[in-house]
Order: structure tokens, then C-alpha cells, then sequence
């Protein structure tokens, strides 16, 4: 096998209509972001993709148990990335969540699962995306973590 044709662990491919790889197309995040250490699934609109990622500013637990602690934390930030240029820009309106992370597609729509902080206890938001750069809260919830959420008929 020639390890040279795998492509990094942190590229994002593309598939073809008939389910093979577009080998014209790899588009690797650690390119956009060097100090990148891990991501979520992105959020891909036709060519930008906003990625939520813990990067520099936080430090790997010595117990890699504790590894978890990122969701709590706040570590995460976000970006959004043009996938022609790889021109990358801060995306701030994730900022006011500790974490956030996609709960599912359906209708057409991408929802997300949100966090906040705060010393009274952890809310719950559930967003639904618009677009690369617009969602709306369409609710919100005191404690609990909400990690699925489907069309059941």
C-alpha cells in the first residue's frame, strides 16, 4: 500500500455522484489552521464552511480522561473557511456558546445543539442553520445536553 495517496486525517474530501472520491478535490483544515488540535463536524454551505474547533488556547488534560472537560470549558471557537481561496475569518456568532456541535440534517435543515455556562447552570439551545453564517434558536432549555434529535415519521 502507498501511504503517500491517504490523505491527511484532517482533510475534508468530496464524493462523486456514483459514491467514489473526487481525486481533484482535498481540502486539508490544518492547512487553514495550523494551531488546529480538534474539530467538530463543519457546517458546509456550497463552497465555506464555518468550522467550530479547539485550537491553541486550550491545554490537553494530563488525564486523558479529562479530555471532556473541552465541551465544558469554552475552548472551542470558530471560523469560517472559503474552500476556494482557503482564505479563513474569525465567526464570532457561535461566541456566546461554550460548545456547540450538529445534531442532525432533515427538511432540508441542519440543527445544531448549543451550551452556555453560566452560574446559575448549563442552557440547552438547539439552532437550526439558515445558512453558512445565519441560525436562529428555535429553543432553549434549562440543564441537559441534547446529542440527537431526528424526524421519527
Amino acid at each position: 500500500m502507498d501511504i503517500s495517496t491517504i490523505p491527511s486525517h484532517s482533510s475534508i474530501l468530496k464524493f462523486n455522484e456514483d459514491g467514489t472520491f473526487d481525486n481533484s478535490f482535498e481540502f486539508d483544515l490544518l492547512e487553514a489552521l495550523p494551531d488546529l488540535k480538534f474539530h467538530d463536524t463543519p457546517i458546509i454551505f456550497g463552497n465555506e464552511i464555518v468550522l467550530p474547533y479547539v485550537g491553541d488556547n486550550w491545554e490537553w488534560p494530563a488525564d486523558y480522561d479529562n479530555r471532556w472537560t473541552m465541551y465544558a470549558e469554552g475552548a472551542f471557537q470558530s471560523v469560517l473557511i472559503n474552500m476556494d481561496t482557503k482564505e479563513v475569518q474569525p465567526f464570532t456568532a457561535f461566541d456566546k456558546y461554550s460548545s456547540n456541535f450538529l445534531l442532525n440534517n432533515f427538511n432540508g435543515k441542519s440543527y445544531r445543539t448549543a451550551r452556555i455556562n453560566n452560574p446559575s447552570g448549563l442552557i440547552t439551545v438547539i439552532l437550526e442553520q439558515e445558512s453558512a453564517t445565519e441560525f436562529r434558536e428555535v429553543s432553549t432549555h434549562n440543564g441537559g445536553v441534547f446529542r440527537h434529535i431526528d424526524q421519527l415519521w
